[in-house]
């Protein structure tokens, strides 16, 4: 009539547990035998809550007793009998040697030599049941058998000693095992824990001569779980005592089928801390890992070498694109962001360069991820280029992180000063200028300060941006904004043109707002000592240059569109415009030579 509701897997526990508890125990494993798979199947099924583990209990009971029913079976035969149920032939002999290990529980690793009698007692089972030809354990047998054993020993076991259903577990492993390979004396009290210890020796003793690469590339099979840091140090550990070196990077990243396994792999390996793996990484990117370490301290919640490498880099943003792990992927994204900031910026960069240069060595392209590396970007600059926020990620080193990217690429440690800039533009004054002070800052922490100066302030990319950490370097007695009009009046006619104009612009735009700079609000974006020094300037260009005609935005789309402007009419413009808000300023354009000082007084008076 169907599976049973909780309510009635909740009565068949009960009622196996008082028959099993009974004198007249063992006859339930003599039920028919369709009745007996059913009552398996619920409670391996349908419990769950509370019941689920006394279920479970009763499971490996009666799966124990029905090894033994039948008396003209022999002993290995029988436990076979039992395994093959959850162990369909096929052509992955691991599936079936761990299910039947699962099966025959603790008492397996007893001893080595136990172990090396169930491994070739389960290995030719296998073979004489559809499960291949060979006895022998393959890589892809042994990829299951490490992230198996490794998974029962770590397993947490239950702290109430007492439980009897702990106890009754053990007897019955003994009793399996004992089975298996014909031994009578194993104890009641044997098999109480799977011993990583006589795994580790079986494996280095009995299988180096495997292909342990394979072994690596073979942990691709589907449903690949890792619980937790125990059980990956664990799997490490098994690998690395069969293999003699450590898990190798290239079979993790290459191209995976089960791609959620994959993402499972990484994940885990990205937030262990390097004395648990290291990543095999080179030069360039041992130097990314090297930014976030500030104090010497070792880091505990990820691996900076994994979130340097760029093939790992490269493998996450491939498997970004994949929707049935995009989610999870962005999620371990996310996690570097929040971890490893620093040095996730750095690797970003790195790779971004050398596929846009072709430096890359694979044929990973932009397109991969590219709305991830977005997102990406958006979350890390903010982070370095602005100014630090409440409850913001924060930077682990960022004087160590900013001197690697300017290492990396001067003119793109330029371009997101600019992009940072850029992104206040709806925002009030004192935010534009709390940004503006962050990037003079970032300047002066860089290896050379005059000539990551120099690289934004005559940066041809944002004019504007350039003229505003001018001024406000110049308020805060960092730079010389004379002699830096001098460089400018000195440069090409065209690019000298375009700054003068660019000039006048600004000035037209930002006057209105100017302050004093030792107002008692503190030095503002724009001060009236700089448009004084500004107007100076332009006032002091050569005839030639005032005289150059440019064109009247008045005049277009009027009908007489013949009317010109030049540029010392665009300069006394903005003279008058600059007086009518300052007055003060009208002393200053009086004067046609004088020093800073004479500037600054005759602005504030």
């Amino acid at each position: 009539g169907g599976l049973p509701s909780e309510h009635k897997t909740l009565l068949l526990v009960k009622e196996l547990e008082r028959a099993l508890s009974g004198t007249k125990g063992d006859t339930v494993s003599y039920l028919p035998s369709n009745l007996f798979q059913t009552v398996l199947c619920v409670l391996e099924t349908q419990a769950s809550g509370d019941i689920q583990h006394r279920a479970g209990q009763i499971a490996i009971k009666l799966k124990a007793m029905s090894s033994f029913r039948d008396a003209g079976e022999s002993s290995t035969a029988a436990a076979w009998g039992v395994a093959s149920r959850l162990s369909p032939a096929g052509s992955d002999g691991g599936i079936g040697v761990t299910n039947i290990l699962a099966e025959l529980g603790p008492a397996c690793t007893n001893n080595a030599s136990k172990l090396r009698d169930i491994l070739r007692e389960v290995t030719n089972i296998g073979a004489t049941n559809g499960g291949g030809s060979s006895s022998a354990l393959d890589e892809s047998a042994m990829a299951r058998l490490i992230i198996f054993f490794a998974e029962r020993g770590t397993r947490k076991r239950p702290k109430d000693g007492g439980d009897s259903s702990a106890i009754e577990s053990n007897g019955i492993s003994s009793v399996l095992v004992g089975a298996l390979t014909n031994d009578n004396n194993l104890s009641q009290g044997e098999g109480g824990r799977w011993d990583l210890g006589v795994v580790n020796q079986v494996i280095a003793e009995d299988y180096a001569s495997l292909d342990w690469t394979i072994v690596a590339r073979s942990f691709d099979f589907p449903g690949l779980v890792i619980l937790d840091g125990e059980h990956l140090m664990a799997i490490l550990r098994l690998f690395r005592n069969g293999a003699k070196y450590d898990l190798p990077l290239a079979p993790i990243v290459s191209n995976w089928e089960n791609h959620s396994s994959q993402v499972a792999l990484l994940e885990n390996l990205l937030f262990t801390p390097p004395s648990v793996y290291s990543f095999q990484v080179n030069d360039a990117e041992a130097e990314d890992a090297a930014t976030i370490i500030s104090d010497g301290t070792p880091l505990t919640s990820a691996n900076p070498q994994g979130w340097a490498s760029a093939v790992v880099l490269q493998r996450l943003l491939y498997l970004s694109d994949i929707p049935e792990v995009a989610e999870r992927v962005k999620v371990i994204l996310r996690g570097g962001i929040t971890y490893c900031p620093d040095v996730l910026l750095c690797s970003l960069l790195r790779l971004q360069l050398d596929i846009t240069s072709g430096n890359s060595t694979s044929s990973f392209d932009d397109s991969v991820g590219k709305r991830v590396k977005g997102d990406i970007m958006r979350s890390l600059l903010p982070v370095f280029f602005r100014p630090q926020k409440t409850n913001q990620t924060l930077a682990k080193n960022p004087d160590a992180t900013l001197c690697r990217l300017w290492v990396i690429s001067r003119e793109t440690v330029v371009a997101f000063c600019i992009e940072a800039w850029k992104d206040t533009r709806e925002e009030p004054l004192t935010v534009r200028l709390a940004t503006v002070n962050h990037v003079i800052n970032i300047i002066q922490r860089l290896p050379s300060p005059d000539s990551a100066a120099a690289s934004v302030l005559n940066n041809n990319k944002d004019l504007e941006f350039g003229m505003t950490v001018a001024f406000v370097m110049a308020d805060r007695n960092l730079h010389q904004l004379r002699e830096w009009f001098s460089e400018r009046r000195n440069a090409t006619a065209v690019e000298r043109n375009v700054f003068v104009l660019s000039l006048i612009a600004y000035l037209s735009r930002t006057h209105t707002a100017a302050l004093a700079r030792n107002n008692d609000g503190g030095p503002p974006l724009v001060s009236i000592e700089n448009i004084a020094t500004s107007l100076q300037f332009l006032q002091g260009l050569d005839n030639a240059i005032l005289s150059q005609q440019i064109s009247n935005p008045a005049s277009q789309g009027a009908e007489n569109s013949s009317s010109s402007l030049t540029i010392g009419d665009s300069v006394k413009r903005l003279i008058d415009a600059c007086v009518s808000v300052h007055p003060s300023l009208n002393n200053v354009i009086k004067q046609t030579s004088g020093n800073a000082d004479d500037i600054e007084e005759m602005a504030n008076s």
